[in-house]
Order: C-alpha cells, then sequence, then structure tokens
C-alpha cells in the first residue's frame, strides 16, 4: 500500500473511532445523568458530569437554529473533506488537525439530525480564574487601594463555570490547535518567493551549443577562424647512436 493512502486509511480510521467515542458517552450520558436525573461529582469544585441539551452553538449562541446549524456543519464538513482528500504527506500534521475537526463536526451534527433534544453536552469544569472576594485579584486591587477595582471582582465567584462540553468539541479543539500549529511551521513568503524566483529563472537559461552559435555567425557574415596545430616533430635518434658528419 502506498505511503500517502495509508495515511488517508488512517484518517479515515481515526474519524470513525473518534466519532464512536463521542457517540458512546452522550449515549451513557443519555441512560445514567438523564435518566436518574444526577450530577456525576469527579473533582469536588473543578469537574462533574452534568447533562445539558444544547439546541443552539457554543456558548449557547444561535439557540434554537437547530437546521440552520446543521446545514452549515454539513457544507463544512464537505470543504474540509475535499481538503483532506488533497493532502500530500508533507502536509500530514494538517491530515490530523483536518481528521480531528470532523469528527466533532460530525458528532455534533449527528445529535442535531437525530430525535435527540439537542446536542447532548454533559462534561462541567469549574476554572479558578483569580475572581470573587479572596481571589487573587480582589487581593491585588485591595493592596494597590483600587476599591472600584476591588468591588467590581467581589461580585464574581472564585471558579468560572466553564460551559458544559461534550468529547465531539475536544475534538474540534484540538483539531483547531494542531491546524495552528501547522500553519506556524509554515514557511514565510519571504523565504519562498525569491527561492522561486530562482528556479524559474534558471529553468529559462537555455544552453548555447556550438553548432547553433557557428549558424548564427554564418547567418550574420561572420566566420570563426579555424586554427590550425602543426603536428609535432619527432625526434629521430640514430640506431648507431653516433652522428653522420657529410663530405
Amino acid at each position: 500500500m502506498p505511503e500517502l493512502w495509508k495515511y488517508r486509511f488512517l484518517y479515515g480510521a481515526a474519524i470513525i473511532a473518534l466519532f464512536a467515542l463521542d457517540q458512546a458517552s452522550k449515549l451513557w450520558a443519555i441512560i445514567v445523568l438523564d435518566h436518574h436525573s444526577m450530577v456525576y461529582t469527579l473533582i469536588p469544585k473543578y469537574l462533574e458530569l452534568k447533562i445539558l441539551y444544547n439546541t443552539g452553538a457554543a456558548w449557547g449562541m444561535f439557540s434554537g437554529w437547530t437546521q440552520g446549524l446543521a446545514v452549515m456543519s454539513t457544507v463544512m464538513i464537505i470543504v474540509i473533506l475535499t481538503i483532506l482528500g488533497k493532502t500530500t504527506l508533507k502536509d500530514r500534521l494538517l491530515g490530523w488537525a483536518l481528521t480531528f475537526q470532523v469528527a466533532g463536526a460530525l458528532g455534533n451534527l449527528y445529535d442535531r439530525l437525530s430525535h435527540r433534544q439537542g446536542v447532548v453536552d454533559f462534561i462541567n469544569v469549574y476554572i479558578p480564574w483569580g475572581g470573587g472576594v479572596g481571589g487573587i485579584w480582589y487581593n491585588l486591587s485591595g493592596k494597590v487601594g483600587w476599591t472600584s477595582a476591588q468591588e467590581y471582582f467581589a461580585q464574581f465567584n472564585q471558579l468560572y463555570d466553564y460551559p458544559v462540553f461534550n468529547f465531539a468539541d475536544i475534538w474540534v479543539v484540538i483539531g483547531t490547535v494542531l491546524l495552528l500549529a501547522f500553519i506556524l511551521r509554515m514557511p514565510p513568503d519571504s523565504e519562498t518567493k525569491p527561492k522561486a524566483e530562482s528556479e524559474s529563472a534558471e529553468s529559462n537559461i537555455v544552453p548555447l551549443d556550438e553548432s547553433n552559435q557557428d549558424k548564427n555567425n554564418n547567418e550574420k557574415g561572420t566566420f570563426t577562424p579555424i586554427q590550425k596545430v602543426p603536428p609535432l616533430e619527432e625526434k629521430v635518434e640514430c640506431e648507431t647512436g653516433e652522428d653522420e658528419i657529410p663530405d
């Protein structure tokens, strides 16, 4: 199997595996969390599992616009798959980035097209950011005497309740990070353009044949003189080894 087709097979297998993992986790969340109306705490105060049906996009945007988001997701998946099919062995990082993005988009698209109430989100993370009474920003504002800022930070909680998400969202984030890494690794135009111009200039140089040069000279009425090299005189030694003296 050619090397390129091997990677394309890996891309397809990874998309299927990531999609299956996402759907299996959502099915578990529906059976366990939804049917039993429970919240499962993994790390107290920081990580818990609770189900939520999202009818919009990230952070609850475009809530209730399920069909429109489904159409947009379908178009995006087709475009990404088209680009993925044109990747080469040099673009393996780009290939894996698009693989994760397709898997995540397919996972959430299936939720929107199925009989479910919306996209199944169940991972809830609380991020400490230094706000609230006793937080780092509250204490820092108090030390510098900035009472207005201290009152502002006091109205927040010390932990930021990050929007509930799922594994498909994680795949999309991983794909985005890999895509940014691929873009940062691309050589700048200032390095590639002069090289391309020099290669183009070298390819346009046609070697001058001697026969063509003579032909051009004849057409112009000029002739190139031919210099004859005299033959080398051979030194003949006398077989007897003595010089003959003439009479």
